[in-house]
């Protein structure tokens, strides 16, 4: 990586890192997975993005307002992306739900295939530090049945059909497909490029991500049983409420992670998916991409904005 974009995240590294001592002491650590997947970044019209934050904040606010999250005033990665673009990126892989393995019930899912969709490196004000993202989806196949949502920002989504294999992610909501293939580096594993592992280690396993206006309670309403991710939620429900549209979930990773170089390409994208990504009429590029293995907890910071 050239010395620019070193620099640039040297110094948001290092902000961070400090910022993150000094949060983590409001939240609660409430989910604990395993994660096993891919990672890949594409370059968005910035316009476009600014449109979804306006939506987003709009969905979210109440009588008293809401958080509000705004795009970088310096555009990210500058001599990757043009000064009209930002990036938004998604991860498909399987989820395991380490706090639910002994659950008495056991028609329910604790292992299951996800597909996310994030916009990272955005700041709390015009000329704040990227260190947010918004969540947008969690997609997940329709008849998969009943099971914990552990990314509790995120907005879940049932789509028709999602598979993944070793090499190709194929998706289906109604009439509109989606196909990724994949080629995964892990023998042996070849490090992540820069661009894309700074990222990585500093924003997308250790950032805030807002959502949804509050957590889904619906699991643990269904299933009232002593299982500690339930107790958690119950215990902080209200403080949950009275923050509530401002929430925020972060998450730390375990030191024995791996992240490997992989290569991604989008071979299909139809309307709606390519509407939901924000990709316009442009390319389904991809200028980066990650496989992913390693544990995870997952936690709550409220209020998240201040």
């Amino acid at each position: 990586m050239i010395p620019v974009i070193q620099s640039w995240f040297l110094f948001l590294s290092l902000w961070l890192i400090s910022h993150l001592a000094e949060a983590t002491i409001s939240e609660n650590i409430v989910h604990n997975i395993r994660w096993d997947g891919y990672i890949a970044y594409m370059p968005v019209d910035r316009r476009l993005v600014q449109d979804r934050l306006d939506s987003w904040y709009n969905s979210i606010s109440n009588v008293c307002g809401g958080p509000r999250l705004y795009l970088p005033e310096e555009p990210v990665f500058p001599d990757i992306l043009n000064k009209d673009q930002h990036v938004v990126y998604f991860d498909t892989g399987y989820v395991k739900h380490h706090d639910f393995e002994d659950f008495p019930d056991k028609s329910v899912s604790v292992n299951g295939l996800e597909f996310a969709v994030v916009i990272p490196l955005l700041a709390d004000h015009p000329k704040g530090h990227p260190k947010y993202s918004l969540a947008l989806s969690k997609f997940y196949q329709r008849d998969r049945g009943d099971f914990p949502q552990p990314n509790l920002a995120f907005p879940y989504i049932p789509v028709d059909v999602l598979k993944m294999n070793e090499t190709n992610v194929y998706m289906r909501n109604g009439d509109d497909e989606m196909k990724v293939s994949y080629e995964r580096l892990v023998n042996p594993c070849e490090p992540a490029i820069e661009v894309s592992r700074h990222e990585l280690d500093e924003f997308i396993t250790q950032e805030f991500q807002l959502g949804v206006p509050e957590p889904d309670f619906s699991f643990c309403d269904r299933h009232p049983s002593e299982n500690q991710v339930c107790q958690t939620l119950q215990s902080i429900r209200c403080d949950l409420h009275r923050s509530s549209p401002n929430i925020c979930q972060s998450s730390w990773n375990s030191e024995e992670r791996m992240v490997c170089f992989a290569s991604a390409q989008v071979t299909r994208i139809d309307k709606w998916f390519r509407d939901f990504m924000m990709l316009g009429n442009g390319p389904a590029e991809v200028i980066a991409s990650d496989s992913l293995t390693g544990n995870f907890s997952l936690g709550l910071k409220y209020p998240c904005l201040e």
